[in-house]
């Protein structure tokens, strides 16, 4: 026990160590924060081990550790579908007297859970009519549109793909090897094949938030150069650095934009090289929207499969701004309030 006290005690020393010099460091010696969280992630780890083997020892930690954790958990959010299952006594009959026993109150408890993703085949009939009377009549609904026309993927599974690959920061080939665990083989070529041609279908919307940006009063840029280069850049620019000073719509820095691309560090290395030109803006219009949903408070999963599947039904060509992050968040606010 006094062994493992001393290295908790040395890792937290070397942990506060490095936030240290993370903080009052050269750039050149700083941390990654992600980095630091990681150390922490492992202590606290450790921590609950321990916790956990000390309270299978003794029945008083372990009732305390229910109680203090009951407090301090909070509730499951309140739009999570919930599954009820009653735990009843197994007979009716009084112990003492063996008459029957009637419910005087319950105890509800709640537990968060999860269905791992999971695949489902949709299938879709369209049956053939003729007329008995009319030897050339045929008659068959249209075939609803698809995103990947001929293949296997729904909008969904597309969109889902979408968001591994650009917000989660996971590569078509570990995409590949989760399906693969499933039972599902889709080579690295066919979600690529998926991604560019979804990447063809939201471009319009991309370009109308380009459109937008470029209207608006109030840019947010992120500027980024070595000291000499900002000195130079800062002199060269002095009227429109200070103008913050007259107008408030102006802010005075871009740690908005700074704190905003910090996670793009995650896929730095995977968008080092787009392989073309066209692979890099296919990425932008993809990471475009998904950034949107994320400053708008939508989850992109189910925004980009109800746009996949409203372009190719054509409504692009109706109201492309209906197809905005931000329109999807103004329609949930209100779908809120009443």
């Amino acid at each position: 026990m006094l062994i493992a006290e001393r290295i908790r005690s040395e890792r937290l020393a070397q942990i506060i160590k490095d936030v240290n010099r993370h903080r009052f460091g050269r750039r050149a010696e700083a941390l990654p924060a992600d980095q630091l969280l990681l150390g922490l992630e492992e202590v606290e780890q450790n921590e609950a081990a321990a916790a956990a083997e000390a309270e299978a020892k003794s029945q008083p930690m372990r009732e305390k550790a229910r109680r203090k954790r009951r407090a301090n958990r909070g509730s499951p959010p309140s739009h999570l579908p919930e599954i009820e299952t009653t735990v009843d006594v197994e007979s009716k009959a009084c112990p003492c007297c063996g008459g029957h026993l009637h419910c005087i109150g319950e105890e509800v408890s709640k537990k968060l859970d999860i269905v791992p993703a999971q695949f489902r085949v949709l299938v879709v009939r369209r049956p053939k009519c003729a007329c008995r009377a009319c030897e050339d009549v045929v008659i068959q609904a249209t075939a609803p549109a698809r995103a990947i026309e001929g293949g296997l993927p729904t909008e969904a599974l597309v969109a889902h793909v979408l968001v591994s690959k650009y917000a989660d920061h996971l590569p078509l080939y570990r995409q590949a090897q989760i399906y693969e665990r499933q039972g599902i083989r889709l080579n690295r070529s066919t979600l690529a094949d998926w991604v560019g041609r979804a990447a063809f279908l939201l471009r319009p919307i991309r370009e109308r938030i380009l459109e937008l940006l470029r209207s608006s009063t109030k840019l947010l840029i992120s500027k980024k150069s070595k000291l000499a280069d900002a000195i130079r850049y800062a002199l060269g620019r002095w009227e429109g650095l200070c103008r913050f000073l007259d107008d408030g719509r102006i802010e005075i820095d871009s740690n908005t934009v700074e704190r905003s691309i910090r996670p793009l560090a995650l896929n730095r290395k995977n968008a080092l090289f787009a392989g073309s030109d066209g692979g890099g803006d296919n990425r932008a219009a993809i990471a475009t929207l998904i950034e949107n949903c994320k400053l708008s408070g939508v989850e992109p999963h189910a925004y980009l499969a109800d746009v996949l599947t409203k372009v190719v039904n054509g409504h692009l060509n109706r109201a492309i701004d209906e197809l905005l992050p931000c329109a999807y968040a103004a329609a949930e606010q209100r779908k809120a309030v009443a």
